[in-house]
């Protein structure tokens, strides 16, 4: 069986978005650490990033370098529940995540 990265499971909010939803910053204090990983491949790193959290090509690629070059990056930052849920996502797929205020 193999992953089908076809469609997002979830998709990215603008700041323009925030903005229109009237959502407190304090809301989006959380982050993702997506952290370099020795045993996939780039491509597929990318590609559970596109899948998991709806990146697109260019923004996965880059968190994607930036954890190789740096040995994190920060993938997303928003809400604590939708943190802990991008987590186990990108968990669930073997890459190493993490969630911090």
């Amino acid at each position: 069986m193999g992953l089908d990265f076809d469609m997002p499971i979830y998709r990215e909010v603008s700041g323009e978005e925030k903005e229109l939803l009237d959502i407190p910053d304090s809301l989006f204090g959380w982050k993702v650490i997506l952290w370099n990983d020795d045993v996939h491949s780039m491509d597929y790193v990318v590609l559970v990033l596109m899948r998991c959290l709806g990146m697109s090509l260019e923004k996965a690629t880059q968190v994607m370098l930036e954890a190789h070059h740096n040995g994190q990056s920060v993938a997303w930052a928003g809400a604590k529940e939708t943190a802990e849920l991008y987590q186990d996502r990108l968990l669930s797929f073997g890459l190493t995540a993490t969630i911090e205020k």
